[in-house]
């Protein structure tokens, strides 16, 4: 190890090693992670389906002194179970668009009820005031169910995919998440390929090759502990400016979830580190021992 020919060389690959360590754990935690299925648990988790219900009753609320129509025929019908629902939707479509690079199409379940209550309030409306139930009077009832569903929409779509995608950046993330799995297999790929280029270089002494893995294993560790650390004693996400409580939510909880999972990854590498450290120290004094002579005594 202190011959220049393979400290050098052992050095740089240990360098290139913790970058590609924690390019893997970055990658691996995308791919468990940044999912429809995990995406749509966090909302559960994070109780948004009553957190949407709550704002859209004040929207509605508000509403009724442009609109004229009372709150309660669109807040009986627009559930805490149906706001779940359009919010799956969303993610569904949304990680549909990333995944195989097609338009966002979200339409939302159709709620017959919502429907009918809109137009028995319009009906009853037109016949109070004597106005002529024709054409004209089912286009502006229609208008205002598809107003109605759009609503629903803009705060059930809590990760605001349909912002993203209308400022391109949906087709940039599908770019790369397109590719998430081949990013992860050439990041493993390529520490394979140190670790043998590692043996190779100190075949006379491939017990070596422990110390340089194992200090590459505790430096890409504390660089992924320290942050992570940082960050979740700080809260530092909970100082984002968002204005929506459930996109708040959303996003912070995403962030939170996805920090977690990166420090616990982080705190197993050290780990691992550290084990072959320790082997490493173990191999390295048994070496010691057997190169040892005896002293002769005449």
């Amino acid at each position: 190890m202190n011959k220049l020919s393979t400290y050098i060389p052992s050095l740089i690959l240990t360098v290139l090693l913790v970058l590609t360590t924690l390019a893997s754990s970055v990658a691996l935690l995308v791919n468990n992670n940044i999912t429809a299925d995990k995406a749509y648990t966090l909302t559960v988790d994070k109780n948004l389906g009553e957190v949407v219900k709550s704002e859209l009753d004040k929207y509605y609320y508000k509403k009724y002194s442009s609109s004229g129509i009372p709150a309660d025929v669109y807040t009986r019908f627009i559930t805490a179970d149906y706001i779940s629902k359009c919010e799956k939707e969303c993610i569904d479509q949304g990680f549909y668009a990333i995944e195989y690079n097609e338009p966002l199409d979200i339409h939302l379940p159709k709620n017959q009820h919502l429907e009918d209550s809109i137009t028995s309030f319009f009906e009853k409306y037109a016949s109070s005031e004597g106005y002529k139930i024709d054409s004209n009077f089912y286009k502006k009832v229609d208008g205002t169910i598809n107003n109605a569903y759009n609503s629903v929409k803009n705060y059930t779509d809590v990760y605001k995919i349909s912002a993203l995608n209308e400022h391109k950046v949906l087709r940039q993330l599908s770019k790369l998440y397109s590719v998430k799995g081949i990013l992860t297999a050439v990041s493993i790929g390529i520490e394979v390929v140190i670790i043998l280029l590692m043996l190779l270089i100190n075949r006379k002494s491939k017990v070596t090759v422990l110390y340089w893995t194992g200090t590459a294993g505790i430096i890409a560790g504390l660089a992924g502990i320290i942050p992570s650390c940082i960050i979740l004693f700080n809260r530092y996400y909970d100082s984002f400016s968002i204005k929506q409580p459930a996109v708040f939510l959303a996003y912070t909880g995403s962030m939170y979830k996805f920090t977690d999972g990166f420090l616990a990854s982080s705190i197993a590498v050290t780990v691992v580190g550290l084990c072959m450290l320790i082997i490493y120290g173990i191999c390295h004094n048994k070496d010691k021992k057997q190169n040892v002579k005896p002293t002769l005594f005449k």
